[in-house]
């Protein structure tokens, strides 16, 4: 559902920033975190690209696609 959202607003010229956001010991486990965004960012690859890469801040991975 998230996929095809962000589909559609890259497919109107709009940026999409995802946000993974990481609760309590799930910190111990931010590789599986930036595997399940950078396939995101894979499935999105035929509608936008990507501007910025997954990167952490605090508790919040995030990735920022911007339209072809």
């Amino acid at each position: 559902m998230k996929l095809r959202q962000a589909i559609n607003f890259l497919n109107k010229k709009d940026k999409v920033k995802v946000n993974l956001m990481f609760r309590g010991r799930q910190m111990q486990h931010t590789d599986l975190g930036r595997k399940l965004l950078d396939r995101f960012v894979n499935d999105a690859q035929e509608a936008g690209k990507t501007e910025k890469g997954s990167s952490m801040e605090g508790r919040v991975m995030s990735a920022v696609l911007a339209p072809r």
